[in-house]
C-alpha cells in the first residue's frame, strides 16, 4: 500500500501504544493545521490566503498519522477557507478506498 501502509500496519502500530480507553480502538488520525506564508508579511482579513491561527496570510495542510505519530499521507496547501468538514467531504471516495476497514478519528469542524 505505499506510503499510507497497510490496515496490518495500522494496526500494529495502535496495539503497542498507550492511550485512554475511548482511543483504544483508534488506528488512525486526521488533523489540519494552518502554516504562515514566509515573504508574504501582510494582506486585508478578507482575503482567501488570510489564516487567523496564524495570524497572518498562510496555507492550510491536513495530515494523517498512525498511532505512532508518523505521518503516513499530507494534503495541501489549500485555501484556509476549505473547513475541515469540507476537506473530508471532497476526500470521502479516497478515504473510503485507501482506508477501508481503518478506524479513523477526525475533528470535522
Amino acid at each position: 500500500m505505499g506510503e499510507r501502509g497497510s490496515f496490518w500496519d495500522w494496526k500494529t502500530a495502535a496495539q503497542y501504544e498507550r492511550f485512554p480507553k475511548d482511543l483504544t480502538r483508534v488506528d488512525l488520525w486526521i488533523d489540519s493545521t494552518d502554516f504562515c506564508l514566509s515573504g508574504k508579511l501582510s494582506t486585508p482579513r478578507s482575503d482567501l490566503m488570510w489564516s487567523y491561527k496564524c495570524n497572518s496570510p498562510g496555507c492550510r495542510y491536513t495530515f494523517l498519522a498512525d498511532a505512532r505519530g508518523q505521518i503516513r499521507k499530507v494534503w495541501g496547501g489549500y485555501s484556509l477557507k476549505t473547513y475541515d468538514g469540507m476537506f473530508l467531504q471532497q476526500q470521502a471516495t479516497w478515504l473510503e478506498e485507501q482506508l477501508a476497514g481503518a478506524r479513523v478519528i477526525a475533528d470535522p469542524l
